[in-house]
């Protein structure tokens, strides 16, 4: 007959792990800061030609206040801005700057990045074509 293991052993280890899953271990009090963005640099690099390294900035957690010096530290030189037809152009020959993304173009200037303006004619599935 096979011997069984105590009860107590059993009762003392069920305690033991419940007791390490209710724990508080939201960890360290003063998390540490994070460190700049610090590029890797390639291991065996190709000639960059006439290409320009663009990086889509976003808000993020941080805010765009914060994410821009960061893409400035590694690289950028372009960014996007994307725009929907029917956005700009709001009845026949009238256009607008839509969310003064247009106006964008001077701050990125000030800091001699180049800006690649695309209009959408279709945003996902639906059509951005003015209806005139």
């Amino acid at each position: 007959m096979k011997s069984q293991p105590p009860v107590f052993l059993f009762l003392v280890l069920a305690l033991a792990f419940g007791m390490a899953g209710c724990s508080d271990d939201s960890g360290p009090a003063n998390p540490p800061q994070e460190q700049p963005f610090d590029p890797t640099p390639p291991v065996n690099p190709q000639d960059k030609g006439d290409r320009l390294f663009g990086i889509a900035i976003s808000e993020g957690e941080e805010g765009f206040q914060a994410a821009f010096p960061q893409a400035r530290q590694a690289g950028l030189q372009v960014v996007e801005l994307p725009l929907t037809w029917d956005a700009i152009e709001t009845e026949p020959g009238v256009y607008q700057d839509p969310d003064a993304l247009l106006a964008a173009t001077s701050f990125y200037g000030v800091h001699d990045v180049q800006v690649m303006l695309s209009m959408a004619v279709i945003n996902t599935v639906a059509s951005t074509v003015p209806d005139h």
